[in-house]
């Protein structure tokens, strides 16, 4: 799955404003690290809830292809630690209504 595809999915699944973050957050520093073990961030923010959730999703390269994007997102504090977003996964954060509230329609 190309990476456009992928952006394209969560413009597709009510999304906008997604942003696409590759790297380990250490400089070049993450030079050591392979390619496809690089860590991609892609924030955005879901439709209707503007300003009141953000929505993370945490993977790498080699696992992006069998990455599971439909998954219930985890909810993290507000604002977000690291170590609460450190593994591969879906997050959510935000106001507690809202989150609520975007939590039933995985229901």
């Amino acid at each position: 799955m190309k990476l456009q595809d992928v952006l394209e999915k969560f413009k597709q699944q009510g999304n906008y404003a997604v942003s696409l973050y590759y790297g380990e957050n250490i400089g070049c520093d993450d030079l050591d690290i392979p390619q496809d073990e690089r860590k991609i961030k892609i924030v955005m923010l879901p439709v209707g809830y503007l300003g009141e959730i953000r929505k993370l999703v945490v993977t790498n390269l080699k696992e992006l292809e069998n990455f599971d994007f439909e998954q219930k997102p985890k909810v993290i504090s507000n604002p977000p630690k690291y170590d609460e977003y450190s593994s591969n996964g879906v997050y959510i954060w935000g106001t507690e209504d809202s989150i609520k509230k975007y939590l039933e329609t995985y229901k």
